[in-house]
């Protein structure tokens, strides 16, 4: 059977027997390697894709600004503070030199899939997250691997600041939060 990647767009082919008796099977595209819901066709023979499951925007893109946003874990995130802009320089690594403007309450930072991707073989696909509450700023551990850093202990979640610093593989990154007045 035919069927299209809902991040894209691409068709590929999907033997329909690895389905068995499920309604719906995850599947890596062949092409963008998003991971892509498929439910099994119905009597028409068209596969339907749903929505993705991973990538929610491209690195090199603003992160959008939510109003409200479900972390992974269902957990609902707090609006960004509208009066501060919230940035990510990447100080060292392949990426260094990079400043990243966050507008989401919730930055996954990872290899690939993620809100921010780093080209490093240290990180993990999904290795950690941002999170801002209010005016307070997290960084969690997805689990990763090679564990993730602030002034070089290893965390599973701590509170960031203004300035500072945190590594991730081989990439120093620093927290930068600014009045929109300063923009």
């Amino acid at each position: 059977m035919k069927a299209s990647c809902t991040s894209c767009g691409k068709a590929f082919s999907f033997e329909e027997s690895r389905f068995g008796g499920r309604p719906s099977v995850k599947v890596r595209c062949p092409s963008c390697k998003e991971v892509v819901t498929l439910e099994k066709p119905g009597d028409d023979g068209a596969a339907v894709a749903a929505a993705r499951v991973s990538r929610e925007s491209s690195p090199t893109q603003k992160l959008k600004r939510d109003d409200i946003v479900a972390s992974a874990e269902g957990e609902i995130l707090l609006p960004m503070p509208r009066d501060r802009r919230v940035s990510l320089a990447l100080l060292s690594g392949k990426a260094s030199g990079q400043v990243i403007h966050c507008e989401r309450s919730r930055v996954i930072i990872g290899r690939s899939g993620a809100d921010l991707s780093l080209d490093d073989e240290e990180v993990s696909r999904r290795h950690a997250a941002l999170e801002i509450r209010d005016d307070r700023f997290f960084l969690k551990d997805l689990g990763s691997t090679n564990g993730t850093f602030v002034d070089e202990r290893k965390i599973t979640e701590a509170e960031i600041f203004d300035k500072g610093e945190f590594r991730i593989g081989g990439t120093q990154i620093m927290l930068i939060v600014t009045s929109t007045d300063e923009v």
